[in-house]
């Protein structure tokens, strides 16, 4: 095949993660094909708001506040009749979403390259190859369709799953991460920069507030004890933010941030990260070789993820407060508990090289 002329990323705001992943191949694309017209469209920005509102207000407030309907939807959609369901919404779907179908027909593209289910689904009609990209360590039966000639995935359990359904090509590439997680940086010019310039380890807090754990409540926890604390509240909580702020009148070592666009610069400063288990953030994790304690992991596909990260011996989950600061102590304790996970060096180069070369 010939160099492509157009190739266009589809995503969903359905969790950040969706978008993060289809922004890092972008980035990777824009790279080393700068000859190559790209485009990045969020189903959420070109669609009705009552279908807006279902794919990122109701589904967040869902895994916040009612975790176990999202967990029994979540395993009884797990089954070959949900893709045939999926097609029938999508057929009805097709009037709310007609202003994102027209962006597609538009722009023409050669390749499509889908890092979320729904983005799939409500493709029209088209001449262009289109390639899903499963963000998680385990396969839902929503991912499949019909419409993708490859899929790319995280483990070879995955790419027997589909495999055994479908002649697509199946590719292990790893999970799509932001390239400033593939860099070389110097750790220790970083933590000067931040201020952190004494000896004590350093345990990074990322939004974790759908659960029963509480963010502002891990801080407290550990805000006395021998650590370096570093806590993001996350763009959607500002009342966690405000917490952060009044326990940082009662502590030196603690740094709240309401939010951070260098994520892979605390991570690289931290000894461990306490974190839920979204497919990308943990994916940033390994690649960084940092050990990861997960709370409040969302039913369903979080649930699985956490699964892959106890098997493999990355980190590990607790139920509850009392917990925390034994697994800390643990994690701290072994110079050797996380050696580098055997990830794929550069995932985004190995799904972009894989769709260019077809």
């Amino acid at each position: 095949m010939s160099s492509p002329k157009k190739v266009l990323f589809v995503s969903c705001a359905a969790g950040a993660g969706h978008v993060r992943a289809a922004e890092a191949l972008l980035s990777e694309l824009q790279t080393k094909h700068p000859e190559i017209i790209t485009d990045h469209l969020d189903l959420v920005d070109f669609s009705h708001p009552a279908l807006c509102f279902i794919l990122s207000t109701a589904y967040i407030s869902s895994v916040r506040h009612y975790p176990l309907l999202y967990k029994l939807i979540y395993e009884l959609s797990n089954n070959k009749t949900s893709n045939i369901l999926l097609n029938i919404l999508a057929f009805f779907l097709c009037v709310i979403t007609k202003k994102y179908r027209q962006k597609i027909r538009d722009f023409n593209p050669d390749i499509i390259i889908s890092t979320y289910f729904f983005s799939t689904a409500l493709l029209p009609p088209t001449s262009a190859k289109i390639y899903t990209v499963i963000t998680d360590y385990k396969h839902h039966q929503v991912w499949f369709n019909k419409k993708s000639v490859g899929y790319f995935v995280a483990t070879e359990e995955i790419k027997k799953e589909i495999e055994s359904q479908s002649d697509a090509k199946v590719v292990v590439s790893g999970i799509p991460i932001n390239p400033e997680f593939l860099k070389e940086k110097n750790t220790e010019k970083i933590k000067n920069d931040f201020g952190l310039n004494n000896q004590l380890p350093t345990i990074l807090i990322l939004p974790c507030q759908s659960g029963t754990i509480a963010p502002d409540k891990i801080v407290k926890q550990i805000l006395n004890k021998p650590y370096n604390i570093i806590a993001v509240a996350g763009k959607s909580n500002p009342n966690i933010y405000k917490n952060f702020l009044e326990l940082k009148k009662e502590a030196q070592n603690f740094w709240p941030l309401p939010y951070s666009d260098k994520i892979d610069e605390l991570m690289r400063m931290s000894d461990v990260i306490i974190t839920k288990a979204g497919g990308i953030t943990i994916t940033e994790c390994l690649h960084l070789g940092k050990p990861i304690i997960v709370v409040n992991p969302i039913p369903g596909q979080e649930e699985h993820n956490t699964e892959m990260i106890l098997k493999n011996n990355y980190g590990v989950k607790i139920e509850d407060l009392a917990q925390l600061e034994t697994e800390i102590t643990k994690i701290l304790g072994d110079k050797n508990y996380l050696k580098k996970a055997k990830l794929p060096d550069n995932p985004n180069a190995v799904i972009i090289d894989f769709c260019l070369s077809f």
